[in-house]
């Protein structure tokens, strides 16, 4: 190879590595490629946290580990997983293909506002639960999957 073809394929192996390097799968802003398909949900004593704002137009919603104590504000809206976050998802379909890995018979308290201002008082920020629309066909795909939601307000 001459020099120059040696420089530009040099190039792009390095840009296409920065590239993969910088992709968050976690969510589906990035497609709901590898995360979500290698994700496991265990079974939890407590059962679930379902949290759910709007930006834009866009809907997004997070799983926590149901616990005796009341979560943060920033665990709700984390991006990383730890020991009590298990996602923070993009869309609707997003979340029904999170759902979907969960063990049945589970419990999934979705959290409203009632429930937040009760709790934190008006330090919520945009947490609330997205249009009725929203709420009938998670409820539904819930059902259907023999998970137990229960919609707080």
């Amino acid at each position: 190879m001459k020099t120059p073809q040696i420089i530009i394929l040099l190039a792009s192996i390095h840009l296409l590595l920065f590239i993969a390097c910088s992709k968050d799968n976690k969510t589906e802003n990035s497609g709901p490629g590898n995360y979500l398909d290698t994700l496991k949900v265990p079974h939890e004593m407590k059962g679930y946290e379902l949290y759910s704002w709007q930006e834009g137009n866009d809907w997004y919603f997070s799983i926590l580990a149901g616990t005796d104590r009341i979560k943060t504000y920033a665990e709700v809206i984390s991006n990383n997983p730890s020991a009590i976050h298990l996602i923070t998802v993009t869309g609707i379909n997003s979340l029904k293909l999170v759902l979907a890995k969960f063990p049945e018979d589970e419990y999934i308290t979705w959290i409203g506002e009632g429930w937040l201002q009760r709790c934190w008082g008006s330090n919520y920020g945009n947490l609330r639960l997205p249009p009725q629309n929203y709420i009938d066909e998670i409820t539904q795909f819930c059902t259907q999957k023999k998970l137990n939601l229960q919609v707080t307000d």
